[in-house]
């Protein structure tokens, strides 16, 4: 730099638009530096009757859409842009079954009947009978429980054409969820359009009774499996059980004076019957009854597009610190209640077929 000459000036920073923070300030608003984020609330148990009060912040347990409330269960899985699932890709097994009773049916049944722990008596009045030993029936697996008969019956029920699948098997038997809703494609494809499952629980749900009936509104699976794996086929649940017939159910029972329960079925993988640690957890969740079958059977019907209503019978309750239950007491109490289970099944088959 030669003498003289004027040193340069450093540059000056541009104009702050007005009303905007100095440079280095937090924005409007913002947290001072160094102060700690809020954490988030943490949910407490789900409110729900007859379970122990949740805490401030508790979520509540999802109630399926009444009758309608979004229309019909088949509007409901068709999402909100109305598409209807596509049919699954049929198992050769299944075809081949279906292709093999469909012969030796007198007509063609409309309602899948299944009946669980200690009603299989049903079975035995159905009109024009055709009876099948699930063993004389390909790919069909046979039951290894004391209580389920292990046979397909075709006839009439209530005036109604039914195949009544008497005696299912269980995942516990060893059998994997695709064997177990095996009988379920086998009468979709031979022309069912909707399915009545029946079972036997234990409650969880501290208002039940033992003897009690219980309508499906939804189920929790945890039999780690799904009868559907390996296709695979992206079937939506979120209309599972049909209000329509679960309002029948409910209906008819009040016609007849039997008080009829609604709640969430959690099917687990078994044979052992639940710790009080899972029957605390399973309560948490906002299940109301716990049992080891139906879920794959639903599952697998819905795929095939058909209605659904399932029926538990509540065979005992399990109370805070633990019950005893045994095989013995569940045929026990299912028999005990077969008389009310079987009116309500009976008076619910015509609105299944409608």
């Amino acid at each position: 730099m030669t003498k003289g000459t004027p040193e340069p000036r450093a540059p000056v920073p541009a104009a702050s638009a007005p009303g905007a923070p100095a440079p280095g300030a937090p924005a409007p608003g913002a947290p001072a530096p160094g102060t700690p984020e809020p954490s988030a609330p943490v949910a407490g148990p789900p409110n729900r009757g007859g379970s122990p009060a949740g805490g401030e912040g508790s979520p509540d347990v999802h109630t399926p859409p009444g009758p309608g409330a979004a229309g019909t269960a088949e509007e409901v899985a068709a999402g909100p842009a109305g598409e209807r699932p596509t049919r699954p890709a049929v198992p050769e097994a299944v075809r081949a079954a279906a292709a093999a009773l469909e012969p030796r049916l007198a007509e063609q049944p409309v309602v899948a009947l299944v009946l669980g722990s200690g009603l299989g008596g049903l079975a035995d009045e159905v009109d024009e009978a055709v009876r099948v030993p699930a063993g004389e029936i390909s790919g069909m697996p046979v039951p290894r429980v004391p209580g389920h008969a292990g046979a397909v019956v075709a006839g009439r029920l209530a005036g109604v054409p039914v195949l009544v699948l008497a005696g299912r098997v269980h995942t516990y038997e060893g059998y994997s969820a695709t064997e177990v809703a095996f009988a379920t494609r086998v009468a979709a494809e031979v022309g069912c359009r909707a399915l009545v499952a029946t079972n036997a629980a234990g409650g969880l749900n501290l208002d039940y009774d033992p003897a009690d009936l219980m309508v499906l509104t939804d189920h929790i699976n945890f039999l780690f499996d799904n009868p559907l794996r390996g296709a695979p086929d992206f079937v939506d649940l979120a209309g599972a059980y049909d209000p329509a017939l679960r309002a029948a159910a409910v209906e008819a029972g009040q016609a007849k004076g039997v008080p009829v329960r609604q709640g969430v079925y959690l099917a687990a993988a078994g044979p052992s019957y639940e710790t009080p640690a899972e029957i605390a957890m399973f309560r948490a969740w906002g299940a109301d009854a716990v049992g080891m079958s139906t879920v794959p059977e639903v599952i697998a019907a819905r795929a095939h597009g058909l209605r659904v209503a399932a029926i538990s019978a509540i065979t005992n309750v399990h109370r805070p610190g633990g019950t005893p239950t045994s095989h013995a007491e569940v045929l026990e109490v299912a028999a005990l209640v077969r008389p009310r289970f079987r009116e309500l099944v009976l008076s619910l088959l015509p609105e299944a077929a409608g």
